[in-house]
């Protein structure tokens, strides 16, 4: 799909191929759009725990055992937002395909979206940190727990909000 994007703050490449607000305005790309959003936060929070766990294993193999419960923790929590994140399409295919939406409504949606993906790349960061050593572990593994917790508040507003457009 070539959809004309509105530009978002500190948009990378991969962000300028999601169709999001041009996508959200007709019914027929409403599904695929979400579908690209959705797969494009998975990839980044796949990506922030397969760091997070290899930086763990490091952890244990010098001996280092003060971050792994808390770190094994965030990767549950990370998994259990995975799972939210992936299932949510199913759920919403007909409220996405239901009507044309409001310019303002398309735009709301695209705000959030664009919350969401600036909180994915923090995470990102923050991973990329971890396995550079450039941080604590627990200090860095806390900041990114606390990023997981904003992502996935706002990946239920998201939800919230697409349910109530047309209500």
């Amino acid at each position: 799909m070539n959809y004309d994007t509105k530009p978002a703050d500190r948009e990378s490449d991969t962000e300028r191929q999601l169709p999001r607000y041009r996508g959200y305005q007709e019914p027929l790309h409403r599904c695929e759009s979400d579908r690209l959003f959705r797969a494009r936060l998975s990839e980044t929070l796949v990506g922030g725990k397969q760091k997070l766990d290899r930086h763990l294993a490091h952890q244990v193999d010098q001996g280092i055992l003060s971050s792994l419960a808390v770190g094994e923790r965030l990767k549950s929590r990370i998994d259990q937002l995975l799972q939210a994140i992936r299932s949510s399409g199913d759920a919403n295919s007909p409220l996405l395909d239901s009507q044309r939406w409001s310019d303002r409504e398309a735009g709301e949606i695209d705000a959030l979206e664009n919350t969401l993906l600036q909180t994915s790349a923090a995470i990102a960061e923050l991973a990329d940190g971890l396995t550079k050593q450039e941080a604590t572990s627990r200090d860095a593994i806390g900041r990114m727990s606390g990023l997981i917790d904003e992502l996935a508040a706002g990946f239920d507003t998201r939800l919230q909000r697409i349910e109530t457009i047309g209500v």
